[in-house]
């Protein structure tokens, strides 16, 4: 059965052929099923559930030519495994490494050309590599930055903590905000939200 779609494609465009596979044997224990869970298929969320269900196969797939199969397999190789996808070409693949690996070995990901790729960094950064991501170039790493530094403080230091930055967000518009804001009022629904408004 499958799932809402034009049917089971390869990210080329191609049918999905089982018997060219080399998945087959999960296949035959029922863990690949094509159209639902398929590492072949050019959708994300049924590659996805390859992996969820196959994921000691995922080192098999981290230099996969389809972007998404390299991503979905970053998820969930373990750690000591997924050093390579630091240097990626595809930044979603080295967002994933940058939350997953430990900090030291993806120091390098602040001065990632992608913002995406710097944004997930910065989620988890502390103390002066934190502080040095306010001068990021981009403004949604800038607004992750501040968030970060306002969650650093914890629930006692919230209210009243100072925050500068000069933010020029796309859904506000330019801002400029310095001063001291709370957190829900600078971030409305977070970096990612419908709202940024400035400081009252």
């Amino acid at each position: 059965m499958h799932d809402g779609d034009d049917g089971p494609l390869t990210f080329d465009g191609k049918p999905v052929d089982c018997a060219t596979c080399p998945e087959q044997a999960r296949a035959a224990a029922g863990r690949c099923r094509v159209g639902e869970a398929c590492v072949a298929d050019r959708l994300s969320r049924r590659i996805g559930r390859f992996f969820a269900d196959n994921p000691e196969a995922a080192g098999a797939y981290l230099d996969h030519g389809y972007f998404a199969v390299r991503a979905a397999a970053a998820q969930v190789i373990t750690p000591f495994r997924l050093l390579a996808a630091v240097n990626d070409p595809e930044p979603e693949v080295r967002a994933i490494a940058a939350l997953r690996l430990p900090l030291a070995r993806v120091e390098q990901l602040s001065r990632d050309t992608d913002p995406r790729v710097r944004a997930a960094l910065t989620d988890r950064l502390e103390g002066e590599a934190l502080a040095a991501m306010f001068a990021d170039p981009d403004s949604t790493v800038r607004l992750v930055a501040a968030r970060r530094a306002v969650d650093e403080g914890g629930p006692q230091e919230r209210e009243g903590r100072a925050v500068f930055v000069d933010v020029d967000h796309p859904d506000a518009g330019p801002v400029g905000i310095a001063g001291i804001v709370e957190r829900d009022r600078f971030l409305g629904q977070g970096a990612a939200g419908p709202a940024c408004p400035a400081y009252r």
